[in-house]
């Protein structure tokens, strides 16, 4: 997994994660962050696998994206 910390004007695109222990992306106290085209995948039955956490961060857009199991 990946996580961002208090970082700012952030663009994620193009990435393909599969099967996660937890988080895939963390942003945590974060702004202005643009995830683009991104692919997450995940076992149906695992448990905690949050495909983004986002925490305390402002301003998320998320586009064009699968997030599923």
């Amino acid at each position: 997994s990946i996580r961002f910390f208090e970082s700012s004007n952030l663009t994620v695109r193009g990435v393909k994660m599969m099967n996660s222990p937890q988080f895939h992306f963390r942003f945590d106290s974060c702004s202005s962050v643009h995830i683009d085209t991104i692919s997450i995948t995940s076992p149906a039955l695992s448990p905690n696998t949050d495909g983004i956490h986002v925490e305390n961060t402002q301003s998320v857009g998320i586009y064009n994206s699968m997030i599923g199991a």
